[in-house]
């Protein structure tokens, strides 16, 4: 999907920065913003909250339920609603997320590989190993 909104060549934004105001900048940035979710469809945008509510709770034991009370959505129906706007079942989703944030920690940080799984939600570091392994053939130990 592509929006048609680039600040960096905007006239409007580059005057506004030019003048230091800082409360114009931000209104107008959230103008772009609102912009830009006007366009986008229902289920995306909770997809989008979902994501992000997933990402802030990774070591988490996060449910369907508490997607469905966070969310207002049926418990009884969350997890043809979680496949139909996620495209693939809450269990699947939420276990590639924490690969895929343990993979980026792994990379970036200085941190322990046994700590990285604490941090994305493993107790166990040996199941998020060959967890680890099955995504990405590799093992975390491997990467650091």
């Amino acid at each position: 999907m592509q929006y048609n909104v680039a600040f960096a060549d905007d006239a409007k934004f580059k005057d506004i920065i030019r003048s230091g105001h800082l409360k114009q900048a931000a209104a107008y940035c959230q103008e772009c913003v609102n912009k830009i979710m006007d366009g986008i469809s229902e289920s995306s945008r909770m997809s989008i909250h979902i994501k992000k509510y997933l990402e802030n709770h990774i070591a988490e034991n996060v449910t369907l339920k508490d997607l469905a009370i966070n969310f207002n959505f049926e418990y009884n129906y969350s997890s043809k609603y979680f496949n139909k706007i996620m495209g693939m079942s809450f269990k699947k989703y939420f276990t590639n997320l924490r690969l895929e944030v343990a993979k980026n920690l792994l990379r970036t940080t200085k941190h322990k590989c046994y700590e990285i799984a604490a941090m994305c939600g493993y107790k166990n570091y040996e199941h998020f190993s060959r967890m680890f392994y099955k995504k990405y053939k590799i093992w975390p130990k491997q990467i650091k």
